[in-house]
Order: structure tokens, then C-alpha cells, then sequence
């Protein structure tokens, strides 16, 4: 098995194990699942996904394959609606996009609003930005959010959140599966 497919499959069964190890009777605790869009073609304002961007955002799909989600959040760029287009489309889900040009904290403040009032005791997908995604983790509580830079494609967070507020952190890794 190469590296690229054993990384997948350990990934798949760290979420899988995190959100099937929630008890039942934890129902309230909420799940939110965040990455940074996948690759893109360029440095324009709005580009769309390169061919490795394509092929992590089919990674994506396949690593919470077995994840029972209840909304999936995207800002508005292709980029990030294109990370998460397929999974919306297989689980039939429509993408809320959220708004970010009023400013990175009324963004973060209506993702954290929406996922933790309009969602607990559920599972979410959001996918944001390299300066959006620490941001979202602080706001969800995460203290000491790792930083992400331009480079960064194949991080993925798993928060859970308990009835109380408080958040727990598990930062894997994801990658493209080649054939």
C-alpha cells in the first residue's frame, strides 16, 4: 500500500473513530469538521481548482465517506465552493455559503453562530481559508489554533464541542489518493 492511500485510510478511520465514539446519549455534543480549500490554478482573487485541487477535493469525499453530515459551509470563491461541491452533490446537501466581505470577525462570528445554534449535537463540514479556518477554530473555542500558510492544502480539523462549550482538537492530515 503507498504512503498516499495508507494516510487516507488512517485519516478515514480517526474520523470515522472520533465521531462513532461519541456516545448516544452525547447528543449534545456537536461536530465540526474544517478544512482550507484545496489546490488552486493561481494567485487571482478567484481562481478554480487545479487538477491536484480536484483530486483532494475527491480525497475529501472519499475520507468522510462514512461521516453522517448535517450542513456543509463554504465562503463564496470557487475555491472553496469547488472543495466541497461533490460531497454536497453525493449526500445532497446544499453548500450554505457564508459571507466574508464584511470583515474575517463578523465572518467567523456568523460560522461559529450558524454551527453551534443552528446545528448542535450534529456533525458539519466547513471549508475556508488559510486565514479563515485558525480563525473559525479560535472562535470554536480552540486555543493555540495552528497557523496555516499559502502551502497548506491537506489539513483537516475535527472539533467536538460538549453541551458545556468546551472544544476538543484533533488535527489530521489528508491527500489525494493516486490510482
Amino acid at each position: 500500500m503507498n504512503r498516499l492511500r495508507y494516510t487516507a485510510l488512517i485519516a478515514t478511520l480517526l474520523i470515522f473513530a472520533v465521531i462513532a465514539g461519541v456516545p448516544a446519549a452525547a447528543a449534545d455534543t456537536t461536530t465540526v469538521i474544517l478544512v482550507r480549500h484545496a489546490e488552486k490554478m493561481t494567485d487571482s482573487s478567484d481562481p478554480e481548482l487545479s487538477e491536484a485541487g480536484v483530486a483532494r477535493a475527491a480525497a475529501l469525499v472519499r475520507v468522510l465517506a462514512d461521516v453522517k453530515l448535517s450542513a456543509i459551509f463554504s465562503t463564496p470563491f470557487k475555491r472553496t465552493t469547488e472543495t466541497v461541491a461533490a460531497i454536497g452533490a453525493e449526500r445532497g446537501i446544499d453548500v450554505v455559503i457564508t459571507a466574508i466581505e464584511e470583515g474575517l470577525e463578523k465572518h467567523v462570528a456568523d460560522v461559529v453562530r450558524r454551527v453551534t445554534q443552528d446545528h448542535p449535537g450534529e456533525t458539519v463540514l466547513v471549508v475556508g481559508h488559510s486565514n479563515t479556518v485558525p480563525a473559525i477554530l479560535g472562535g470554536l473555542g480552540i486555543h493555540g489554533a495552528p497557523a496555516l500558510s499559502e502551502k497548506d492544502y491537506d489539513d483537516l480539523f475535527v472539533v467536538t464541542i460538549e453541551a458545556d462549550g468546551s472544544a476538543q482538537l484533533m488535527h489530521l492530515h489528508y491527500g489525494a489518493v493516486s490510482p
